[in-house]
């Protein structure tokens, strides 16, 4: 026969607060799953979800075991243990699978709805697992539609709940949570209830626990207790260990603040201490942002051109203080500053025309910043160029003043070289006139030969105060110059001098012994290499060979086996002015008569020169 049951009010409200617990206490711990961090983070995660499968699933079993001892039926009703067990097994199962596939942030829309599938059927499953755990005299049958709406509900519920472990943050949130869970769990259970019909029989079913009887209110009172210490434990766990994490955060956000003001204070230091040296050199700073057209000046920078600080500056305006006549170069110096196949280098130095009319010169520095890599990356474009600006006015005033000292001093030094050529002219013309009253053969000679060192001497000044550097001898114009003046005194001698000197330069302490040297030696060969009239050459020659210079004067002349030719005060004059050039001498009298000395090729350095090295001078 069918009979009616209804449900003790008490008891009802214990499932009911255990419900909304067990809801509220699987919220916190999700959210303790979620948060997990730091190292072992992946072992506490699975911990935490765990233990939250356990809460909520145990849970819902609780509140569905204490809404089953709240029914009252007429006829005795008795519970099988082990589908009792199966029961309580099953939510903690699903609840864990399906916290499991919900657990990341960011929970997409196709693993709620799985998760809730999963969590929901689980539910509904221990819901009739068990209900089919009642054992009694009769049968148990289900109205369909309110068993497919327990079930929707059921789903409902735990897509909710996922939803809601992987979005509450804060204590009323997960209230708020728990109230709604907990009242969906509870009315998925009652309308599962309202879809069964007892139907009983003759007969005498004896309950589980009849061994130690003890009254439905009680065994609800127990399992209750159990259930709530321990969700309590569960959350006290996740109480104090999210205490723990937010201590260690608000420790490590105020080590980070510690260390971020201590940087800032490292970094206000450091920018004072570039601000004096900058202000200490004089300098400005600029720095140009090509995408905006804008360069910030600093101060200093302001104050070189002679405007006042806070003016917004383009390119345009900067050229247009830049004086008409440096404009030109300074552009072209910005534009190969900016070439993406150059270093990006920027050096300039232009004048600046101040707003009172004024001039100064300034000298920049910069580098340009470019984009897409390296100087051979395609797409390289320049996007920022910044340096520094310098007044190097009184620099170029005493630069100036200096070059107009050194060319007022070279014209004097030039000036000097002339009257001393000219004073040795003088001296030659007086010689002349003395030896023109020598009645002594010999001593005319000695007249004529001293004659000819001072003019030796004479065409070193000559040349000097005609030259470009007053600090250099032309060693090839000098030995061609000398030659034609030896072979202008001896007149009607079929004798050509020839001179090959490479294109070398030395100062004035070293072309004076060696021109000295020549006249010498060119006046000896003239005098005895070429008796009877015979013609032939005389070579002067100047030339690198390895790290020395060889000079060499020579002659295809007669010879000399005795040493005639270098005797008496020519000798030692040529030997005197060797050491004054730290000159070896060699002397071949051979086929001829050949004087080379080796000189330490420090002393002279080459220079470019027209013309072939080998010129005949006589």
């Amino acid at each position: 026969m069918h009979v009616s049951s209804h449900h003790q009010p008490l008891l009802v409200a214990l499932s009911a607060a255990v419900a909304v617990f067990t809801a509220y206490v699987a919220l916190d711990l999700a959210g303790r799953q979620r948060n997990a961090a730091g190292k072992g983070a992946t072992t506490a995660r699975w911990a935490w979800l765990g233990a939250a499968a356990v809460a909520m699933g145990g849970g819902i079993w609780s509140m569905h075991f204490i809404a089953m001892l709240a029914l009252v039926t007429p006829v005795p009703v008795a519970y099988d243990l082990n589908i009792t067990l199966v029961s309580l097994a099953l939510p903690i199962v699903v609840t864990g699978g399906a916290l499991a596939l919900t657990a990341r942030d960011g929970l997409a829309a196709g693993r709620l709805i799985l998760g809730g599938l999963v969590m929901g059927g689980g539910i509904v499953l221990m819901h009739y697992v068990g209900m089919a755990a009642i054992t009694m005299d009769g049968t148990i049958t289900y109205d369909p539609g309110l068993v497919a709406l327990s079930a929707l509900i059921a789903v409902a519920a735990a897509t909710a709940a996922l939803r809601l472990a992987g979005a509450v943050r804060t204590p009323g949130q997960r209230a708020l949570g728990a109230v709604t869970m907990g009242a969906a769990v509870i009315g998925m259970h009652y309308v599962g209830m309202a879809a069964a019909t007892f139907t009983f029989h003759e007969g005498n079913a004896q309950p589980w626990f009849q061994a130690t009887p003890v009254e439905p209110p009680v065994l609800a009172l127990q399992v209750a207790g159990v259930t709530g210490v321990v969700l309590a434990l569960a959350l006290t766990s996740s109480t104090l260990a999210r205490r723990s994490a937010e201590r260690k955060a608000r420790e490590a956000e105020a080590r980070l603040a510690e260390e971020r003001e201590h940087t800032e204070t490292r970094l206000r230091q450091s920018e004072e201490r570039l601000r004096l040296a900058v202000q200490a050199t004089g300098l400005g700073t600029w720095d140009w942002d090509m995408s905006r057209d804008v360069i910030l000046w600093s101060e200093r920078t302001y104050a070189l051109f002679g405007l006042a600080p806070g003016g917004v500056v383009d390119y345009a305006q900067f050229l247009r203080a830049v004086h008409p006549d440096d404009r030109a170069a300074t552009e072209a110096a910005v534009r190969a500053a900016l070439d993406p196949d150059g270093d990006g280098r920027l050096a300039a130095e232009f004048r600046a025309l101040q707003p009172d009319g004024t001039v100064r010169w300034l000298s920049t520095q910069g580098q340009t910043h470019f984009e897409n890599g390296d100087s051979n990356a395609a797409g390289r474009r320049p996007v920022r160029l910044l340096g520094t600006i310098l007044d190097i006015t009184a620099r170029r005033l005493a630069e100036e003043r200096l070059r107009a000292s050194l060319q007022e001093k070279e014209m004097l030094l030039r000036e000097v070289h002339h009257r001393v050529k000219n004073n040795m002219q003088a001296i030659t013309a007086i010689l002349q006139l003395e030896a023109a009253q020598v009645a002594d053969e010999k001593a005319r000679e000695g007249f004529a030969a001293v004659g000819q060192r001072i003019q030796a001497m004479a065409r070193l000044h000559e040349q000097l105060y005609s030259a470009q550097d007053l600090r250099r001898i032309d060693l090839r114009s000098y030995f061609g110059d000398l030659g034609q003046g030896l072979a202008a005194l001896h007149v009607g001698l079929p004798v050509r001098i020839e001179s090959a000197v490479e294109a070398l330069v030395c100062d004035l302490d070293t072309a004076m012994p060696l021109g000295l040297i020549a006249n010498e030696l060119v006046t000896n060969s003239l005098k005895h290499a070429f008796p009877d009239g015979r013609s032939g050459t005389v070579r002067i020659r100047l030339f690198r060979e390895g790290d020395d210079v060889v000079f060499e004067v020579s002659d295809d002349g007669v010879g000399s086996d005795t040493g005639e030719r270098a005797k008496g005060l020519g000798k030692r004059l040529i030997e005197a002015l060797a050491q004054q050039v730290q000159a070896q001498l060699d002397i071949n009298r051979a086929g001829g008569y050949r004087s080379c000395f080796r000189m330490p090729g420090n002393r002279f350095t080459a220079r470019e020169a027209a013309g072939t090295p080998t010129e005949t001078v006589g």
